[in-house]
């Protein structure tokens, strides 16, 4: 982290396209969590379960948006 090289972009655009999957699949199972707390009528545990899924969909694929623009600014111009 203290040394500063761009052999290093791609290794933190892994890492963020496995913390993007990570909370992706988080927001997936708070879907399910959502539609289950939803059907027993539990209205404020639904809107709290949905409110977290956004979050950590919006996580997700901010992680992997921002992985995608480090491997194409990793490659070499042509």
């Amino acid at each position: 982290m203290t040394v500063r090289d761009t052999s290093q972009i791609p290794l933190f655009a892994s890492g963020g396209v496995a913390l993007g999957i990570v909370f992706s699949a988080l927001a997936l199972y708070l879907l399910r969590a959502t539609w289950r707390a939803g059907v027993e009528e539990r209205g404020r545990r639904a809107l709290g379960l949905a409110v977290a899924g956004g979050i950590a969909a919006i996580i997700g694929f901010s992680c992997i948006a921002g992985s995608v623009i480090l491997f194409l600014v990793s490659q070499p111009v042509a």
